[in-house]
């Protein structure tokens, strides 16, 4: 993934359990910005949360340097922890818990591209995510909704055909709905949130 110096990033964590059992955990992101090999903390811990279960759908922000490491691949840690209280693993992205779960990725640093009066559009939907992909019976479909509009929830095959479809209103903010892919044959499907304002597409594999 490529991420562009001295800019504003919206962060997004979908924190589910493939068998819908679900507990409390601190969730804690970083990036190695400098490339030393290590999370220098606080600066390189860009986010941090707790997923309850009842909230384990958490969205964020975050600034990224202007001189971070450029055109070589870096870390990016993410770390879900059971045990609330201080720890290193958490707090220092290194360390041991009994529960939980540590996923790594690799990032790459673009210097920031300056176009003088330029219009940045403000998507109505943003942070949208789908969990799991691939699944084998139901997915989570996670996002955030900028303005109180009906979205129209729709899974479509790989030619587009409309399988199902539901209707949700007064939506405005962030959301999570649920829908049932195990009677589906194995393939790539189209899941889609379309309003009067635009639409949005995600692929979600069945195996």
């Amino acid at each position: 993934m490529e991420l562009i110096t001295d800019s504003l990033y919206k962060i997004s964590i979908y924190h589910i359990m493939k068998g819908a059992v679900h507990a409390d955990a601190q969730v804690s992101v970083f990036i190695d910005y400098n490339n030393n090999q290590l999370y220098d903390v606080p600066n390189e811990r860009i986010f941090s949360g707790v997923a309850s279960v009842n909230s384990f759908y958490l969205n964020g922000t975050f600034n990224t340097p202007l001189n971070p490491a450029l055109n070589v691949a870096t870390g990016l840690r993410v770390v879900l922890n059971n045990d609330l209280s201080p720890n290193g693993a958490s707090d220092n992205g290194v360390g041991t818990y009994v529960s939980g779960e540590t996923e790594d990725y690799l990032v790459k640093f673009k210097l920031k591209q300056l176009i003088p009066n330029a219009v940045v559009d403000q998507d109505v939907i943003n942070q949208i995510g789908v969990y799991p992909n691939p699944t084998s019976s139901k997915v989570y479909v996670g996002f955030n909704l900028q303005e109180d509009l009906p979205v129209e929830l729709s899974v479509l095959s790989l030619t587009g055909a409309m399988l199902e479809t539901h209707t949700l209103n007064g939506m405005k903010g962030p959301h999570v709905e649920e829908i049932q892919l195990g009677g589906y044959s194995k393939g790539t499907y189209f899941v889609r949130l379309q309003t009067t304002k635009g639409s949005f597409v995600r692929r979600v594999i069945v195996e």
